[in-house]
């Protein structure tokens, strides 16, 4: 289902039926040049190419390894040259009905955390190889690229003042 209205383009995933949608996509500059939102949490992993990614009013370069997420409700686009498309596996998920303990502020939303590039390679890898307990697999892996957001939104806080006290405790 898509929408048009002055928030962008709403396209609807269908969720309540597979809390896990996974796809495959390439972007070029005249594929899409208008921003749209989800009404699921969008994940992907830039498998080459490069571009800027707008999310709100902020914009992010991303190239071959990096991750973005796009929490539900946010407008956003990638754009990449037409001579250098960049290609991409995305997922847009129900946190709640899978059970996760989702982030609800993105701090950076395209990372490039080794980590998480390595978590986000397995998930596709097992979604695109779908086995009988694939589901059990992927969920798990979800729960930790929250682990490996929190960490980022954690590291991207200011740290606090020092209190200027320098005793040791032990």
């Amino acid at each position: 289902v898509q929408k048009q209205s002055f928030f962008g383009h709403y396209i609807e995933i269908p969720l309540s039926s597979e809390p896990l949608y996974f796809f495959p996509y390439t972007q070029r500059y005249n594929t899409k040049r208008d921003m749209h939102y989800h009404n699921g949490v969008e994940i992907g992993l830039c498998l080459k190419g490069e571009g800027i990614f707008f999310v709100e009013d902020r914009l992010f370069p991303f190239g071959k390894g990096d991750v973005s997420i796009v929490l539900a409700g946010e407008r956003h686009i990638a754009q990449s040259p037409d001579h250098n498309p960049s290609e991409w596996y995305f997922l847009t998920i129900d946190p709640q009905a899978l059970g996760l303990n989702f982030p609800e502020f993105i701090a950076r939303p395209v990372l490039s955390a080794r980590g998480m590039t390595y978590t986000m390679r397995m998930l596709c890898a097992e979604l695109e190889n779908r086995r009988w307990d694939s589901e059990e697999l992927c969920v798990l892996l979800l729960k930790a690229l929250c682990v490996w957001l929190r960490r980022d939104n954690e590291a991207d806080q200011p740290e606090e003042a020092d209190s200027g006290s320098t005793e040791v405790i032990l």
